[in-house]
């Protein structure tokens, strides 16, 4: 599964309001997922973490009007910046969750936001920093999980799926 297909069917699973308010839904649970991701760390339930990243990575891309294609190329670019290195890795989507952050305060700040027009410049930058969570997530699942990372995906969309068939989607925690 590449992130095209991975996109496509977490889309079909998002109940947040689309548009401007969609693009700051997912640039806030990126780095709320991330924290999670980092909390579960000394249990085994990583990879359910890394999916929901997954998620808002894929939602995130859309929101900002962003190729997930191009940012996938991207992210296979930064890769070795990495050096296999989760711990690295985990730094850097901490990093990069709030440099996204921080970039669309400024859109909200700078720009006619309610019209959705993100400039190209920043657009380049959130681009940028998504490619970098993807590499990062690679990384993790290849060095330290030995999981690909097209399972962790098809996890997070079967427990999504299980949850949208159940009217399950909104909520919190694990248990719905």
């Amino acid at each position: 599964m590449n992130w095209a297909e991975y996109q496509l069917c977490a889309l079909k699973t998002a109940v947040y309001p689309k548009g401007f308010v969609g693009l700051v839904y997912t640039t806030l649970g990126l780095p709320d997922e991330i924290q999670e991701f980092n909390d579960s760390l000394h249990i085994k339930d990583q990879n359910k973490e890394l999916g929901d990243i997954c998620w808002y990575v894929a939602c995130c891309a859309y929101e900002a009007g962003l190729s997930i294609e191009n940012i996938e190329v991207l992210a296979i670019d930064l890769k070795d910046q990495l050096h296999n290195n989760p711990l690295l890795a985990i730094i850097q989507m901490q990093s990069s969750a709030g440099v996204i952050c921080g970039i669309v305060k400024k859109y909200l700040r700078d720009e006619d936001y309610l019209k959705h027009k993100m400039s190209i410049n920043k657009k380049a930058k959130v681009k940028y920093e998504l490619a970098s969570i993807i590499a990062s997530i690679d990384c993790i699942c290849k060095n330290s999980n030995k999981i690909p990372l097209e399972n962790i995906m098809e996890m997070n969309l079967k427990k999504l799926k299980s949850r949208q068939d159940r009217g399950k989607l909104k909520g919190s925690g694990d248990v719905r």
